[in-house]
């Protein structure tokens, strides 16, 4: 058997940090080097204002920082922000014109970035980018979204994304099924909303069960997702954001709540709740009560993060597969809604940066495979092509995460960085079980029908303004109508005028304002 030791977390972070700066690595191309000589010249001080959570380590003592300031010869000057003041600290740095040389973490927002930018207080990066960052070009070329999802209106790019490789964590809602229980029933696993009803009911007669439940404040386990899809709508029905319910047809950007088949949507909610096929207390009940049931194995159907996250019986886990998508009478189309694979804003230059070179240099290492790798796992042990479990300080046991914001780097900030590098999914790729069953579920999801609702946009700040002002009136009466439509206290032939209300609300304006970003948008990332 074939065994690769623990290396000291040091040495690791070391290698990869010498092999990046002085090498050619075959996953990226040539790295620059530093543009500081260790050897003649004083240290280069970089101001960062970093985002601070509640596990983040002393940032002056983790080990990606101390590392990354002996390879390049620098000195950071940490200026920490915890999250529940950061937008006041942001504003008033910026207004002040006291700026960090380097911002980290999502501290900023897109609507940021269009303000700080147009007043001249934040770098383009995209010629910076082309002369001194190919790791970032290099995972530009396999996710073109990563780029492009960060360039502004005015076709400049002035931040770095947090890019997630993990194709699991992109699939916005997750349903499973009792697969055991359709082979004991002799049902198939069901094609259409009527192959569902008919498995449900027989779930609830034949089973004793509950048939279908969830939680509707969270879109990844809100149940709505299943007929929306199969309606044809590529939505996730999560109800904190009206943004979820704006989706893409041909180019064309459409709402769903306005849309006839919506009222279909609503009408068979209503049935599934008259003929006890949802659960009633779906509406009522609390993380706690929801996983007790599952746990108990109540549901035929559930929607939660993962069947090993709900069920504690490793093989009673393994009843449970991802439901595949549903087509209806009205849409032969499977689909299911994802996110692009760029996750927000991580990383951020201002005027007051004058080592940018170096810069670009410091934090293009996070976009390297081996570095990145090391930033999750500092102390890999390898058996057979398969990761072990990470061994941990006693003072972490069982909480790698915690581990690596304390001590490695702020990943959580999030840090600049390669999530899930395709070295670190093969390795720790679950070789059977139910980790492997939900993994190739969602995997199923992903790549034979994953649509993205609406791309990752910037809105000009007048329009957005408009969205907050309309979009939260909008939002409070499509949640109150949804659930009274679904309980039958609202009878469906109102939804005409339901209809007209939410027009009257302003949505037409927004449809307008969604229109006009997602083509300006488009236009933007063929450039």
């Amino acid at each position: 058997m074939k065994k690769q030791t623990v290396v000291p977390v040091s040495i690791v972070l070391v290698s990869a940090l010498a092999f990046g700066a002085c090498s050619t690595s075959s996953s990226t191309g040539p790295v620059s080097q530093a543009t500081q000589d260790p050897k003649s010249s004083k240290p280069v001080e970089l101001k960062v204002m970093i985002a601070k959570d509640t596990v983040s380590g002393p940032f002056d003592k983790m080990l990606v920082f101390t590392e990354l300031e002996k390879q390049f010869n620098v000195k950071f000057q940490f200026m920490p922000v915890e999250r529940e003041v950061a937008k006041e600290k942001v504003n008033l740095a910026f207004s002040a014109n006291e700026l960090p040389d380097v911002i980290i973490g999502s501290l900023l927002t897109k609507q940021d970035v269009l303000r700080f930018s147009q007043s001249g207080q934040l770098v383009p990066l995209n010629d910076l980018i082309e002369k001194f960052n190919p790791n970032v070009k290099r995972v530009n070329q396999q996710y073109p979204k990563m780029l492009s999802s960060q360039t502004a209106p005015d076709g400049k790019i002035y931040t770095l994304p947090f890019v997630d490789n993990g194709r699991h964590n992109q699939v916005r809602s997750r349903m499973f099924i009792n697969e055991q229980w359709l082979k004991d029933l002799k049902l198939e696993m069901p094609k259409t909303l009527d192959d569902f009803t008919k498995v449900l009911l027989a779930f609830k007669t034949e089973k004793n069960a509950i048939p279908l439940s969830g939680l509707p404040g969270s879109g990844m386990f809100n149940v709505g997702t299943i007929p929306l899809t199969a309606l044809g709508f590529p939505v996730v029905n999560d109800m904190t954001n009206l943004l979820n319910f704006f989706f893409v047809d041909n180019d064309k950007v459409k709402f769903v709540m306005t849309d006839p088949r919506y009222k279909e949507y609503l009408a068979y909610m209503n049935k599934l709740h008259k003929e006890g096929l949802l659960d009633p207390e779906y509406f009522t009940q609390n993380d706690a009560q929801h996983k007790a049931k599952g746990n108990a194995l109540k549901y035929g159907v559930f929607g939660y993060s993962a069947m090993y996250t709900m069920i504690t019986d490793l093989e009673q886990q393994k009843q449970y597969v991802a439901l595949p998508p549903l087509t209806s009478a009205i849409n032969s189309q499977q689909m299911w809604p994802v996110t692009d694979k760029s996750n927000g804003i991580a990383f951020a230059m201002t005027k007051n940066n004058k080592h940018q070179e170096l810069t670009m240099k410091i934090f293009d290492k996070g976009y390297e495979e081996d570095f990145a790798f090391m930033l999750r796992h500092p102390k890999p042990e390898i058996k057979d092509g398969v990761l072990q479990p990470d061994p941990l300080p006693e003072a972490f046991k069982g909480n790698l995460w915690g581990y690596i914001n304390a001590e490695i780097a702020p990943v959580g900030a999030p840090f600049p960085y390669y999530y899930q590098t395709d070295k670190e999914i093969k390795i720790t790729a679950p070789a059977e079980g139910a980790k492997k069953q939900f993994l190739d579920g969602l995997y199923m999801l992903f790549d034979k029908y994953g649509l993205v609702t609406y791309p990752d946009v910037f809105f000009a700040e007048e329009d957005l303004k408009t969205i907050n002002l309309t979009s939260n009136d909008v939002l409070t009466y499509v949640k109150q109508m949804e659930a009274k439509f679904i309980l039958g206290s609202e009878p469906l032939a109102n939804y005409d005028a339901f209809a007209e209300r939410i027009k009257s609300l302003g949505i037409e304006q927004l449809l307008s304002i969604y229109q006009k970003t997602y083509d300006n948008n488009k236009k933007n990332a063929k450039k």
